[in-house]
């Protein structure tokens, strides 16, 4: 009889959350926009066991939000605004190899690299893979409050921040 317990489970790219464990049995994982495809690869006690992947909920979406995001802590404010546009990031990356890490609005670090590749802070050059998607500075910025983009009209509302 096969054993088709799970031993591991493993996917790329990304990471599960929570960890892998053989008793948990719903996980997500926060992708980039640029992913386009999942490889999931399930381990069995028994490699001879067969094995059925089912995907309840597959959310997709990133649409950049057409006001300005104002957040409510000024630290905040200096974590998460891109240099360039000095607005909330929108997909983040970063530049491979640079210290501090030089972290960009996406759309804005490509248009400034289109002709000449090198980091716009000390016009190091970029090796091939330069850009580094930032997925936990996406994850960090969900937990912020933000004012409502109403605030210049008065509402001193709070809500969380969804890139």
């Amino acid at each position: 009889m096969d054993d088709c317990n799970l031993k591991k489970l493993m996917v790329s790219p990304g990471t599960l959350e929570p960890p892998f464990n053989s008793t948990i049995l719903n996980y997500k994982m926060i992708l980039g926009s640029d992913v386009l495809s999942l490889t999931v690869h399930p381990v069995t006690s028994d490699n001879r066991a067969s094995y059925q992947i089912i995907v309840y909920e597959l959310v997709i979406f990133r649409v950049q939000f057409p006001w300005s995001i104002n957040f409510s802590e000024l630290n905040n404010a200096l974590e998460y605004e891109c240099p360039i546009s000095l607005k909330a990031f929108y997909q983040p990356v970063s530049v491979k190899g640079s210290d501090p890490k030089h972290i960009f609005s996406s759309s804005c670090i490509k248009l400034l690299t289109r002709k000449t590749k090198c980091d716009p802070f000390d016009d190091t050059p970029f090796d091939e893979q330069w850009c580094v998607p930032e997925y936990e500075v996406d994850k960090r910025m969900s937990a912020v409050t933000v004012f409502c983009s109403f605030k210049y009209r008065g509402t001193t509302t709070l809500l969380e921040y969804v890139p």
